[in-house]
C-alpha cells in the first residue's frame, strides 16, 4: 500500500505526532496517501506544464536554472508521486528544450564585482548600545525559537521516549499551564549580568511573548554568602532596560 519515500516519510511523521493506540487506520491511509498511485502519464503532464510556465526563463538562464524550484513545484502538485520518476522526467524534458550542454553552460561563471555599503557609526556609544539591543530580540528569536515544540507536543522531538502514561502527562500538563507557554531567566544575583545574559533575557522573555506565554524571572539565590541586594535590583532593572516584563518575580531559596 505505501509504495514511495514520501509516503513512507509521511507515514513516519504521523506515527510521531500521533502516538495513540489502537491506530486509527482511516486517519492513516489518507495522511500517508495509502493506495493512491500517480501514474507516469500524470507526471509527464504536470512536468510539461512546470517547464512550459518557467520556458522564458529557462531559455535565457539554460542549464544554470534551479531546477529544484521546478522540482518544489511538482511535489505540492503530486504529492505522492516517486520523486526519482519526477526528476528523471525533468531532466528529460528539459534536454528536450535546451538541447545538450553546450561549453558555455559548463563554464565558470564570472563573479560580479561586490560594491560594500558604508554604514554610517552611531555618533554616540550610547546611541550604538541602544540600536543593537532594540534589533535584538526580533532578529535572534525569529531564528532561534522557529523549530520549538508547541506545548503539550513534546513528543514531537527527536528521540523523545513515549510511556504509556505520557500522553496523559502531557494532556495533564496542558491543562495546568492553560496551553501556554512558560519560560524562566534564572540569573544567580552575585554580580554585573553580561552580554551573554542579554541573550538568555532576549531568548526567554522574546520567546513566551511570541506564543503568546509568559516568562518568570526566578533568582537562583542559593549561594547568599555572594549575593546583595543591589544585584538584585539591578537583574530587575536591566531585564526592564531591555523591553521585558516578568510574569513573577521569584527565588530558587
Amino acid at each position: 500500500k505505501i509504495a514511495t519515500t514520501p509516503q513512507i516519510n509521511a507515514a513516519l511523521e504521523f506515527f510521531k505526532t500521533t502516538p495513540v493506540d489502537p491506530i486509527d487506520t482511516a486517519a492513516f491511509d489518507e495522511a500517508c496517501g495509502v493506495g493512491k498511485v500517480v501514474s507516469q502519464a500524470e507526471i509527464e503532464k504536470a512536468v510539461g506544464a512546470v517547464i512550459e510556465s518557467n520556458r522564458a526563463t529557462l531559455v535565457e538562464q539554460r542549464y544554470r536554472f534551479n531546477n529544484g524550484l521546478l522540482l518544489r513545484a511538482l511535489n505540492q502538485e503530486l504529492k505522492w508521486a516517486d520523486g526519482k520518476a519526477m526528476r528523471e522526467e525533468l531532466e528529460k524534458q528539459i534536454e528536450k528544450l535546451l538541447g545538450p550542454k553546450t561549453e558555455a553552460d559548463t563554464a565558470p561563471q564570472k563573479k560580479a564585482g561586490k560594491s560594500k555599503a558604508k554604514t554610517a557609526a552611531p555618533s554616540k556609544p550610547a546611541e550604538a548600545a541602544a540600536s543593537a539591543v532594540t534589533s535584538t530580540p526580533a532578529a535572534t528569536n525569529a531564528a532561534a525559537t522557529a523549530s520549538f515544540h508547541k506545548v503539550g507536543e513534546n513528543y514531537t522531538t527527536e528521540n523523545y521516549v513515549m510511556t504509556p502514561k505520557t500522553m496523559d502527562l502531557l494532556a495533564q500538563h496542558f491543562k495546568e499551564v492553560n496551553g501556554r507557554v512558560h519560560t524562566r531567566f534564572p540569573p544567580e544575583p552575585n554580580g554585573i549580568l553580561h552580554i551573554g545574559h542579554a541573550k538568555a533575557i532576549n531568548f526567554n522573555f522574546g520567546y513566551a511573548s511570541a506564543n503568546n506565554g509568559v516568562c518568570y524571572l526566578r533568582y537562583d539565590d542559593t549561594n547568599p554568602e555572594k549575593e546583595e541586594e543591589r544585584y538584585f535590583t539591578g537583574i530587575l532593572d536591566m531585564v526592564k532596560w531591555l523591553g521585558h516584563e516578568p510574569y513573577k518575580v521569584t527565588h530558587s531559596s
